[in-house]
């Protein structure tokens, strides 16, 4: 699954958000409260997003893929491959109905 840090302002995030959804890829956004430290942060997972933040230079949208820290070019490549395979899947879709006609 990935999981997005977003903030509301961020056109590029809203941008993300509306992709994945187009896609039919599963997502969840995060809190921002995940990256601020508080007791437990080492006990309850939210150290692995503090430091995704940090490497991500604090910047949005932060992008974590099976609950794992990725790097902006390599989450947008990804989703790239994502939206070409369901552009494709689209495409099959229509052939196969039209072929059923």
């Amino acid at each position: 699954m990935i999981e997005l840090l977003v903030s509301e302002t961020c056109s590029l995030c809203q941008e993300v958000k509306a992709v994945l959804d187009k896609v039919g890829i599963e997502w969840r956004k995060l809190d921002r409260s995940v990256v601020d430290l508080h007791d437990g942060w080492r006990n309850d997972g939210s150290d692995g997003y503090a430091a995704g933040f940090a490497m991500n230079e604090r910047m949005f949208p932060v992008f974590f893929f099976d609950g794992k820290y990725v790097d902006t070019p390599t989450a947008f490549r990804n989703l790239k491959l994502g939206l070409h395979l369901h552009e494709y899947r689209k495409r099959k879709k229509l052939e196969e109905k039209e072929d059923s006609s």
